[in-house]
């Protein structure tokens, strides 16, 4: 008599759904399973071996549509190429030729991140936050860049370089600072850009002291141009107006200490910041959908902001 398949887990439906072609074989084979925790095994008559069958055999094609394959554990190199197959077929589309179809690419992008992000807990929704907003702060960056550019970049007169880098202070007096992405334009920041899954207060007051750092610093003042700015891009944002009122504050007195303007020569705001998802944390960072209003405005602001830097009217 062959011994029964056992299932050992504590969580012991996640271990039957990722088990579950080999339980569902298993029953077509030997017609008995026995399901360690809430699941109780089969009777040894064929009316119970025939409905557990049924039962295996429709969580087998829950499993194999790929319902269940979001709930998997990822890590970040996956979330890579997850995201890095699903870039490479919008690529293989035409050239996006307005700003508008540029728009609704990267929002293609977006909502397949929401769809594969939902329902995902613990480590593996931190996995998969954390690295797929990277990817798609950096997309954007770089797609918007390379559609306000010239065709042929290197004849617009103007070098342009994107990097995560330091801005270092060679004497050794001051911390070296950073955001997430620079964009330098003839080897002057016009950009730092900070992106993370969800925004707390103290999250926030860091990052404000960090631009605040960068502004005023003498090797970093020295390293940034006169209109940089310095988008903040999350899934969720859990802030008070009154937190951000109190860094904006404080931030507009270092700027005026810096002798920058509190905003930029063509009047777009230095610092701002982007929420993404409809709802707040507790709601879940993918449960209610795409701010599709903050996501145009996000890539409204880079467009306007490349375009005054490279000279594009």
């Amino acid at each position: 008599m062959s011994s029964p398949c056992i299932v050992k887990n504590k969580d012991c439906q996640s271990e039957l759904y990722r088990k579950i072609p080999e339980t569902a074989n298993f029953f077509r084979r030997r017609r008995k399973v026995l399901f360690c925790g809430n699941f109780r095994p089969p009777q040894r008559n064929a009316a119970a071996a025939e409905s557990g069958e049924r039962i295996c055999n429709a969580a087998a094609n829950v499993y194999n549509s790929g319902a269940m394959a979001k709930k998997r554990l990822l890590k970040e190199s996956q979330v890579e190429t997850l995201l890095g197959n699903f870039i490479r077929k919008l690529h293989g589309r035409e050239a996006a030729t307005t700003f508008s179809e540029l728009q609704e690419r990267i929002l293609h992008l977006l909502a397949f991140i929401f769809e594969n992000g939902a329902e995902r807990t613990g480590t593996n929704s931190k996995n998969y936050t954390g690295k797929s907003l990277e990817i798609f702060c950096k997309y954007c960056v770089l797609q918007v860049l390379q559609f306000v550019r010239p065709r042929d970049p290197e004849t617009d007169g103007h070098q342009v370089a994107v990097n995560t880098d330091y801005i270092k202070d060679e004497e050794k007096k001051f911390d070296d600072l950073r955001l997430d992405l620079n964009v330098f334009v003839d080897d002057k920041l016009i950009l730092m850009q900070e992106s993370r899954a969800w925004i707390d207060k103290p999250f926030c007051t860091l990052k404000y002291q960090v631009i605040e750092d960068v502004i005023y610093l003498p090797h970093s003042r020295a390293a940034i141009a006169d209109d940089i700015i310095f988008p903040v891009v999350a899934f969720c944002c859990d802030v008070t107006e009154r937190t951000l009122t109190t860094r904006e504050f404080f931030l507009n007195m270092v700027l005026r200490n810096s002798a920058l303007a509190e905003k930029t020569s063509y009047g777009a705001e230095r610092v701002r910041i982007f929420q993404l998802s409809l709802g707040k944390r507790a709601d879940g960072y993918f449960a209610k959908g795409i701010d599709e209003k903050s996501a145009a405005a996000y890539l409204e602001y880079l467009h306007e902001h490349f375009k005054n830097c490279l000279g594009r009217k």
